[in-house]
């Protein structure tokens, strides 16, 4: 009885040890799921972001206010991308455009500027590198307004460079015997060179070939040498003569404009001693060699002055305009040049602006040329773009400074 009594005695105590451990077992798991449950419930509470409308950089994953200005934060609406949903976002923008006119383009569905409704196509949306030391920022509407953001599309334009500056009307005896010279030698030449005189002939070929180099000094090309054997006559518009027409102008051109400049281009001629009458004229010769002390060259341009208005020695102004065809442009107002690269800022929609570095080739009037960095149809910020700028510069130092980790409470 009493080995009895003492067995029934252990098994009460195992029972009861039996007993703690299943217990503390379940706890143990409750314990589990529901630090499971607490931990999606904190990844769901993440996802949700607020931020100050004044100052967007502030970023903060609880509502409050901000405290750099006191507002109330505001609940960020944009949803985060999952990876898969993010592979499977189309890499194609919708934009609009004219079809009476190619070149009219909107991002947004409307009718152009004959009344007609635009149609959609596609642009290919390219990916981006980072600029350094720049970040994409989000600005609300609102401030947007307050700030007066402007923005441009970036399109082709049929573009011309004018090029202003001032010459004089002038003889040129020096040309007129230039020219005269070289009709004489030519002459010579052409009467001996079938006959047996050998030394004579080489004689005659060597005066003109110094000839012709001498009006090659002076701005004529084989073209313009060709048209003066034809003619046979020099130019009296050189010298000062009461009855003749022709009138020359010397235009100065400075260096970085020359490459512009091209025979027979158009030129137009005023001056103030001819009022509210502009004179036409064309670029007949460019001189090959550069001025060392002003770095600039002398181009002649004939005027046919039928009603002979201008006198010799007139100062006059001169405006060459050089079709430079349809090229990709922006306004000059949009990029910010450091002198080592060309900043913009697109506007990508919904309140986000992405800085990007881009290569423009020169400015055009109120418009840069565009080398690289954007594509036809892209919106870009054309006013405001300092304080864009400024916003975008103090993000990616926040970011810096946090390890690329947004500010949170």
């Amino acid at each position: 009885m009493k080995i009895t009594g003492k067995l029934g005695i252990c098994s009460g105590k195992w029972f009861l040890l039996l007993t703690t451990f299943c217990l503390l077992l379940s706890v143990f798991f409750i314990a589990c799921s529901k630090n499971k449950e607490h931990e999606h419930h904190n990844a769901e509470q993440t996802s949700e972001k607020y931020y100050c409308p004044m100052h967007p950089n502030y970023i903060s994953d609880k509502p409050g206010d901000c405290p750099i200005c006191g507002m109330k934060l505001v609940k960020d609406e944009k949803k985060s991308v999952s990876p898969e949903s993010s592979t499977k976002q189309k890499e194609k923008k919708i934009m609009y455009k004219s079809t009476m006119h190619p070149n009219e383009v909107s991002d947004r569905p409307g009718k152009d500027s004959m009344g007609m409704e635009m149609v959609p196509f596609e642009v290919e949306e390219k990916p981006t590198t980072a600029v350094k030391g720049l970040s994409t920022i989000t600005i609300p509407l609102e401030k947007q307004q307050l700030i007066g953001v402007k923005t441009a599309i970036v399109k082709k334009r049929d573009v011309f460079k004018t090029i202003k500056t001032v010459g004089n009307t002038a003889h040129d005896p020096e040309l007129y015997f230039a020219e005269q010279e070289y009709i004489t030698s030519f002459k010579t030449y052409q009467k001996i060179k079938d006959s047996s005189q050998a030394e004579a002939i080489k004689n005659a070929k060597d005066l003109m070939e110094s000839a012709k180099f001498k009006l090659k000094l002076l701005g004529f090309n084989n073209e313009q040498i060709e048209e003066l054997e034809k003619r046979g006559v020099p130019d009296e518009g050189l010298l000062i003569t009461e009855e003749s027409e022709n009138l020359w102008v010397y235009a100065t051109i400075y260096e970085y404009d020359l490459k512009y400049v091209k025979i027979n281009q158009e030129a137009k001629i005023t001056s103030s001693s001819v009022l509210n009458e502009s004179i036409s004229g064309k670029v007949i010769t460019i001189d090959p060699v550069l001025n060392p002390e002003t770095r600039s060259a002398k181009v002649r341009i004939l005027v046919n002055d039928k009603s002979l208005s201008l006198k010799h020695e007139t100062f006059v102004n001169v405006e060459i305009k050089i079709p430079l065809g349809m090229v990709l442009t922006l306004p000059d107002t949009a990029v910010m040049d450091t002198g080592i690269r060309q900043i913009i800022f697109i506007d990508k929609g919904n309140g986000i602006f992405e800085p990007r570095e881009i290569k423009v080739s020169e400015k055009i009037n109120d418009y840069y040329i565009i080398k690289s960095g954007v594509s036809e149809g892209e919106r870009v910020v054309s006013s405001a773009n300092f304080l864009i700028d400024s916003e975008s510069q103090l993000k990616s130092i926040l970011q810096d400074m946090s390890g690329e980790q947004k500010h949170s409470h």
